[in-house]
């Protein structure tokens, strides 16, 4: 299964972002929150970010898969979601004005992939 991959992908993807917050909750002493923690907050907001958009797009490729639709049409909700969370990765912990334009290409491919995951498994369910 395609998915499989992409699971285990993104899986160790999230082992490192939520380690990332634990390192540095512990070299700030932070409990609960941000604690007003820059590095903190911007870590917070990668592994939030990841945790709120990337089980939607697993959820649809695979059911995309048991429909039996092509191979390339799942690997490319994959691998355009993994471009989407290093886009997002990239803005947040960048400052320059850049930064604002990697985050919004990826909330548009994010939502370009939702809106046509969407269309593909409504046109499946009902044909």
């Amino acid at each position: 299964m395609i998915t499989q991959l992409y699971l285990a992908l993104f899986g160790f993807a999230l082992c490192g972002l939520y380690l990332n917050v634990v390192r540095l909750r512990i070299k700030n002493r932070v409990s609960l929150g941000d604690g007003g923690v820059d590095d903190l907050q911007r870590a917070r907001s990668i592994h939030g970010n990841f945790i709120e958009t990337v089980p939607v797009i697993l959820a649809m490729m695979f059911f995309m898969e048991i429909e039996d639709l092509p191979p390339v049409l799942i690997h490319s909700f994959g691998i355009l979601m993994i471009v989407s969370r290093l886009c997002h990765f990239h803005g947040i912990l960048t400052h320059k004005f850049a930064a604002g334009l990697a985050r919004r290409l990826a909330g548009f491919i994010f939502l370009s992939l939702v809106i046509a995951g969407s269309i593909i498994l409504l046109f499946k369910y009902f044909v």
